[in-house]
């Protein structure tokens, strides 16, 4: 489990610090009716549908004022967007974020391997113990 929420993590952090959207609103703004959120909803934060539909040169929410790429096109009078603009903005996010994004990559990792080892002896092996004693390990596979 400790893996999975180090994995978890590192994920949030990419799609905030290179998209500007959580993970969750990243994957799923747009999807299934789904509207874009306040995550997703402004010049430097996309998500994967923004940048599948605009790819594909589809505006991004239909009636909503938004063209390809899920840009404004109040005050234009050709659908906005382009895919210099969401390049320009994913050049943005990183260089304002890179750093933060690099350090966050590198140590969440360190830091679990570490915990998983400081935290091995008194609390995750009697733990799993535990799980495997009342049947939870075989049955859903979790282990800490």
């Amino acid at each position: 489990m400790i893996d999975v929420a180090t994995t978890a993590y590192v994920a949030n952090s990419v799609t905030e610090n290179i998209f500007g959207a959580n993970a969750w609103n990243f994957f799923t703004d747009g999807w299934l009716g789904r509207s874009p959120s306040s995550a997703t909803d402004n010049s430097y934060e996309l998500s994967l549908y923004e940048l599948m539909t605009g790819a594909l040169g589809l505006e991004a929410y239909r009636g909503s004022g938004t063209g390809t790429y899920g840009v404004s096109t109040s005050g234009r009078t050709s659908p906005g967007g382009t895919a210099e603009y969401a390049m320009n903005t994913i050049k943005n996010n990183l260089q304002r974020n890179g750093g933060k994004l690099f350090g966050t990559i590198i140590v969440a990792p360190v830091v679990a391997k570490v915990a998983k080892k400081a935290l091995a002896k008194p609390l995750i092996n009697p733990v799993n113990r535990a799980m495997k004693q009342l049947g939870i390990s075989q049955a859903t596979g979790v282990k800490l």
